[in-house]
């Protein structure tokens, strides 16, 4: 084989690999739960991409959801947040068996969705991207 073929096929068995070792992740249930039944210590905060001040749980806070994900081994994950009366996140975590050491290695790219999403006109629409942002990066994860 010429050097230029053998480039071409190491590109290409890098791509397939790439494809391959992604996970793909399901959103299944969304669930609004009672903010005193969470333990803690069950989640990590995302990495914070603001100046301001890195908000923690409220354990008062009525607005605290669960969104359930699957992967294709059929192990669940969970997303954690908190939003205000008009939908703006307030607060945003990962169950501990989710891969959070992703978001270490990539919070530019995680920062940068964020920051994207704020974009949006309405506060739903940026906690949706926002939210959005977490999954896709997590999907490309191992």
């Amino acid at each position: 084989m010429t050097p230029l073929k053998n480039l071409n096929l190491l590109i290409v068995m890098i791509t397939i690999s790439i494809k391959t070792n992604a996970q793909k992740l399901e959103l299944t249930t969304l669930k609004r739960i009672d903010p005193i039944t969470i333990i803690g210590s069950n989640y990590v905060s995302m990495p914070d991409c603001s100046i301001s001040n890195k908000k923690l749980f409220d354990f008062n806070n009525p607005y605290t959801y669960l969104q359930l994900m699957i992967d294709e081994s059929g192990n669940s994950y969970q997303i954690l947040y908190q939003t205000n009366m008009t939908d703006a996140l307030d607060y945003l975590s990962l169950s501990n068996n989710a891969n959070y050491q992703c978001f270490t290695v990539k919070k530019n790219e995680y920062c940068s969705c964020v920051k994207k999403s704020q974009e949006e006109t309405f506060s739903s629409l940026q906690t949706s991207a926002t939210l959005d942002c977490v999954v896709r990066i997590l999907s490309r994860c191992d």
